[in-house]
């Protein structure tokens, strides 16, 4: 616990400092509002240590079995509905979608917040099974992204502009800090079982699925409502 308390400390400090710097020679801000933010990085600090502590003990370790046992079970169908289900539901929580999404509908207030959610939460889902698909039957990665982002380009063609920015916002943060540490220790399960040689077992491609798929599932939903 201590070496993730200073690691995140000497992540946050540099900020501090520039902050400061800001402070006093630039921006100049209302005292009071200094003082509080000097007071919200020993929060930071503690808070991002914790998460950090409890992602490394047992979220990474509970997702990498997790990601092996269900390969090594051998049925399809437990993987085909854990593997969804799994992309789904560590999706829902994640702060950084929450907010992205919160974003949005502030900014559209006729947007669904709750369609942009599931749609979200679901693509994930499905594409998180896509790469359980991908390491299972060893499809060659290279020919699955380069699918996906030929889907990518058409859709990008094809949807509103308002969807364009909005499905490219939501792809990147649905990898956000709950879901990375989570989706790579799933792979590395996953690949550390099903993966013929050492080369080919690696965990990264779970994370351009689970960005990629929220990105086609809201381009389709702004081609879809126009």
């Amino acid at each position: 616990m201590g070496k993730i308390l200073k690691e995140v400390a000497l992540g946050v400090i540099p900020i501090t400092i520039i902050m400061t710097v800001l402070q006093f020679a630039v921006v100049k801000l209302d005292i009071t509002l200094y003082i509080n933010f000097l007071t919200s990085n020993i929060f930071v600090i503690l808070g991002i240590a914790l998460f950090l502590f409890g992602v490394n003990t047992a979220f990474i370790p509970m997702g990498s079995d997790i990601g092996s046992s269900l390969i090594q079970k051998g049925k399809l169908s437990v993987v085909f509905i854990f593997s969804f289900a799994i992309g789904f539901a560590v999706t829902l929580p994640e702060p950084a979608v929450q907010t992205i999404i919160t974003q949005i509908i502030t900014i559209s207030p006729n947007m669904s917040r709750y369609l942009l959610l599931y749609v979200t939460a679901f693509s994930v889902g499905l594409f998180i099974l896509l790469a359980f698909l991908m390491f299972i039957f060893r499809w060659q990665f290279k020919y699955v992204v380069t699918i996906g982002y030929s889907l990518f380009f058409i859709l990008l063609l094809l949807a509103p502009p308002a969807y364009k920015s909005m499905a490219i916002d939501i792809g990147t943060l649905t990898t956000g800090s709950l879901t990375v540490p989570f989706f790579l220790a799933l792979g590395l399960g996953i690949s550390a079982v099903s993966a013929k040689d050492e080369k080919s077992q690696s965990s990264y491609g779970v994370l351009v699925l689970a960005s990629l798929g929220p990105i086609l599932a809201i381009l389709l939903l702004g081609v879809i409502l126009g």
